[in-house]
């Protein structure tokens, strides 16, 4: 009895052996199954989830255009299952109303449908993306997808662009919002910080893609959490409470802006009256800024080139521009023709500077 209890256990383990290696074979030859072994994991949906899934009107289509994991830097090689496992759950719960497909764009070895996937992404507006990995001590770039849209009965799709893992902890709460927004749509609330003083045609331009707060970041208020998108144009203070607050907002999947330069410029009054173009440092704290992101501003300022553009056409006036600090003097009504000539100087001398 021993030895046939030895034998049927022998058996078992042979049996249990082949299926595992079965199992791998499959799994490398079948687009996102994998084979865990001692540990079951499951996206676990919210309330507020559910019930969103319960009161759905239209079928809802996910798609996500992700790159291999094997094209995938280190610190993304993980978001394709995490996404493909909440796409799992929210299929489970819908009761038939929720699908998915995964794309990957680069994925056809013929050139031909290689393009055409890349083609059906575009025509989507979904793009493929620089993300920016640290391997071995150095900074290295990759080409990647990853990106979901969101295909909700007869609504035009949403999209959830450049989706990493600061997303994976609200990605379902994204998903949701997104919903609402396509079944009940609403203005987008654009914030704008910017100095008093300027920016109103871009505050005109944006009123015509949504309501726009005005908000004064460098005083000290806060980035209105309804908001959408952020526009602060020309920083002066930011502090680690700020970049915190900037943070958050992009893991909501908002989005951002910042514009600003470290130099001002202006004119300068001379003692004999006359005016000269003024380089000053602004207040902008662009290396605060910059590092936080892992960014560094590039130098080369202090030999820009400067083109007048004025209705002023006389010789003196040339002479004047010339005298403030300009390189070029150009009169208006201006021609392409003209800028163009301008610029192939201006590159020419910086060539041979």
């Amino acid at each position: 009895m021993k030895s046939i209890g030895a034998v049927g256990t022998a058996l078992l383990v042979a049996l249990g052996l082949a299926a595992a290696v079965y199992a791998v074979r499959v799994s490398r030859h079948v687009h996102g199954a994998r084979l865990e072994m001692g540990r079951a994991k499951l996206s676990r949906l919210t309330d507020e989830t559910r019930r969103r899934l319960d009161t759905l009107q239209d079928d809802v289509l996910l798609t996500y255009y992700v790159s291999d994991r094997s094209r995938m830097p280190s610190h993304l090689k993980r978001v394709e299952r995490e996404v493909t496992d909440l796409f799992d759950a929210l299929k489970a719960a819908s009761k038939g109303r929720v699908e998915y497909q995964i794309v990957d764009p680069d994925s056809d070895a013929d050139p031909k449908k290689k393009e055409d996937l890349a083609k059906f992404a575009s025509r989507r507006a979904v793009a493929s993306f620089r993300a920016r990995s640290v391997e071995r001590d150095q900074y290295s770039e990759q080409t990647v997808w990853s990106t979901i849209t969101i295909a909700y009965g007869p609504r035009a799709e949403s999209m959830i662009s450049g989706v990493g893992p600061e997303h994976l902890d609200r990605l379902q709460g994204l998903i949701v919002e997104h919903l609402d927004q396509m079944e009940k749509p609403r203005k987008a609330l654009i914030a704008v910080a910017a100095p008093a003083a300027g920016y109103q045609q871009l505050k005109a331009f944006l009123a015509t893609k949504g309501e726009v707060a005005t908000i004064d970041l460098d005083g000290g208020a806060p980035i209105p959490r309804e908001a959408d998108c952020l526009f602060w144009m020309e920083p002066r203070r930011i502090d680690d409470a700020r970049l915190q607050e900037l943070d958050q907002f992009v893991q909501r999947g908002r989005s951002v802006l910042i514009a600003g330069s470290e130099n001002a410029w202006g004119a300068e009054r001379r003692d004999d009256g006359s005016y000269a173009v003024a380089v000053k440092p602004s207040g902008y704290p662009a290396e605060v800024l910059l590092t936080h992101y892992g960014l560094r501003a590039t130098p080369g300022l202090e030999a820009i080139k400067l083109a007048a553009l004025t209705g002023y056409g006389q010789p003196a006036d040339r002479e004047r521009a010339m005298e403030a600090g300009f390189d070029e003097h150009l009169v208006k009504p201006i021609s392409i023709e003209a800028v163009q000539a301008v610029v192939s100087r201006l590159l020419a001398a910086h060539v041979h500077a």
